[in-house]
């Protein structure tokens, strides 16, 4: 049987929006397939454990801080371990899952070698440009980040394929994939929608927002908390939290201190529980800091899924989207004013339109569907008509 091997260092949150859909992919090709990835969770900042028999876990060094040498070191360690367990490992297929960037080096050096097995370089993240930093600090690290951007911009285009995971990173990086076979595959989810999503109006007139997903210092809290604030000055406003982070004491404070009213129902996986809370939600909030670079977000697939319209601020896939399906509205800190008045003077049937608009969206572009058929002409184009 034919091998492949998927290489992600952030398996423990990659699994369930990316990996999952992937693996039934090459399965159903008849690779048998294993996962490498890191001992170390990053988000949580603790040992990574799984239990899968098709998964090889690699030992790198820990960490605390996010910005740190000790970081850099693991990923050099998770890296170059990578491109040594595979010189042991015979493999057909090799899909690996970027950032870190150190993974383009090493993978290059290791299509180099071995001409014959076919390298796929997913890019996940943009590092450094995606990193929440002051445009002061990255004035002062100029020089260190170029070094950063290179390990990827120089290797990339050593890859048979690319895969992007939004059009905005395409655009950014076209230059430096010389023409190399490239696809824009967008996070996926099972569809798990009924019509008991619809939405459950509240008796007293209030308007619920949903904020769903990791509260982390990627989110612009002034603007979330702007936002709320503007639209309890119109209408009753509630805030339902699902998700937490190292910004939830801070997100909830200053809607206190703000007079928004909210609630935090903590960490929901399961989607019954879900459905409890987003049944009673009438838009939902899509709101970053403008520093960070990205086009699509998890959380945006999720609100588009349960059909709720957003309020967005990405840029990118995303603000496109919302401006050619009428999914809900894009804002910026100059102009949200204007665009809640909007939305807070559309009728029943416009409404529902929205909602149906978000289901739409999530059909043709973040259904399971709309990956595996993408995937398999990429695939195609990598490996030849079968």
């Amino acid at each position: 049987m034919k091998k492949a091997t998927i290489v992600t260092a952030f398996l423990n949150y990659d699994y369930r929006t990316r990996i999952v859909y992937l693996e039934k992919f090459l399965v159903s090709k008849g690779f048998d397939v294993e996962i490498i990835t890191s001992n170390y969770d990053h988000r949580n900042k603790r040992e990574y454990f799984s239990s899968r028999n098709n998964v090889t876990i690699l030992n790198v060094p820990f960490y605390k801080k996010n910005f740190s040498l000790r970081r850099i070191l693991s990923h050099l360690s998770f890296s170059r371990s990578v491109r040594k367990y595979l010189e042991r490992s015979e493999s057909d297929f090799v899909y690996v899952i970027t950032p870190p960037n150190f993974l383009f080096k090493y993978m290059g050096k290791y299509k180099i070698a071995h001409k014959d097995v076919k390298v796929i370089f997913e890019i996940e993240d943009l590092w450094p440009e995606s990193m929440p930093i002051s445009v002061t600090i990255k004035k002062l690290c100029h020089v260190p980040f170029i070094i950063w951007r290179k390990l990827r911009d120089n290797n990339i285009c050593k890859a048979d394929g690319i895969v992007y995971e939004c059009e905005l990173f395409r655009n950014i990086l076209g230059k430096s994939n010389y023409n190399t076979v490239n696809e824009v595959l967008y996070l996926t989810k099972d569809d798990v929608w009924d019509e008991s999503y619809h939405r459950n109006f509240a008796e007293d007139g209030t308007v619920n927002l949903l904020y769903l997903g990791s509260i982390n210092n990627l989110i612009d809290v002034d603007l979330i908390v702007d936002t709320l604030i503007y639209f309890n000055k119109k209408r009753k406003t509630c805030l339902q939290i699902i998700g937490q982070g190292e910004k939830s004491l801070e997100l909830m404070e200053k809607c206190k201190q703000g007079g928004v009213r909210y609630i935090n129902h903590g960490s929901i996986y399961n989607d019954e529980d879900k459905k409890k809370v987003i049944s009673k939600c009438d838009y939902a909030l899509n709101i970053m800091k403008d520093t960070v670079c990205v086009g699509a977000t998890m959380k945006s697939l999720e609100y588009l899924h349960y059909g709720l319209p957003i309020i967005n601020n990405i840029k990118g896939d995303t603000k496109k989207i919302v401006i050619d399906y009428k999914c809900g509205i894009n804002i910026s800190k100059v102009d949200y004013e204007h665009e809640i008045d909007k939305l807070l003077s559309v009728d029943d049937d416009e409404y529902e339109k929205m909602r149906n608009a978000a289901r739409c969206v999530y059909s043709e572009f973040f259904s399971p569907q709309s990956y595996y058929s993408k995937m398999n002409d990429f695939y195609l184009k990598i490996i030849g008509k079968e």
